[in-house]
């Protein structure tokens, strides 16, 4: 992740040793101007184009390699809940303890899109700075004002128009005794449907519902 860093820096480099070039060449203008002289016929200026080629290739590659997967990590739950939002450790706590466990922070936090996501890191650089100066608030105020509409997130899966009322469940049971008495225990169960829960997974939550 500091990589990019370096490749940023020496790009402004260049384009402060041409301007500094041109400035000292322009103090003495009776010098002769040389060009670069680019002649393949030469076996060692063809040595030396082979090499830079072949390092331009191989450092875009692993540049985009490298950025996706710091892009991938940057993502993931244990670099927002371990490594960079370290002061967020009860909120993580209580997360790895909440409904929504299995759930990437970034699902909810962020979301899909391009808009969002620099966002993010734009409000994250922020953070990382009150962070490395110790200069962000204790408590951390709640709730967050400026989180994406949870339209666009949270109603990804939960889906207001598929709400439904307490459901009435019933379960049959019997007894270990000699006449295998039934028994049929009600539950009154909270339920909803979306398109992302099929009705084996429905049927699997009333189960550890009822089993809990």
């Amino acid at each position: 992740m500091i990589v990019p860093g370096f490749l940023v820096a020496g790009l402004f480099l260049i384009a402060f040793g041409v301007g500094y070039d041109r400035r000292k060449k322009s103090q003495h203008p009776t010098q002769a101007v040389r060009y670069l002289r680019i002649d393949f016929n030469d076996p060692s200026q063809r040595g030396v184009f082979a090499f830079l080629f072949t390092f331009i290739v191989a450092f875009i590659g692993l540049s985009v390699v490298g950025s996706y997967k710091a892009y991938e990590f940057t993502d993931s739950v244990q670099f927002c809940g371990q490594l960079c939002h370290s002061v967020m450790a009860p909120e993580f706590t209580a997360y790895q303890l909440s409904p929504h466990a299995r759930v990437a922070c970034v699902d909810c936090h962020v979301g899909a899109g391009a808009t969002w996501y620099v966002k993010s890191k734009l409000s994250g650089a922020r953070q990382v700075f009150a962070t490395a100066f110790n200069t962000y608030p204790r408590p951390i105020p709640t709730p967050v004002h400026n989180l994406r509409p949870a339209a666009q997130t949270c109603e990804q899966c939960h889906w207001p128009k598929n709400f439904y009322g307490a459901q009435l469940k019933v379960f049959t049971h019997y007894s270990s005794d000699e006449k295998n008495t039934p028994r049929q225990p009600c539950r009154d169960l909270p339920a909803s449907r979306s398109s992302h829960m099929g009705s084996d997974r429905q049927w699997a939550i009333l189960v550890g519902i009822r089993r809990t």
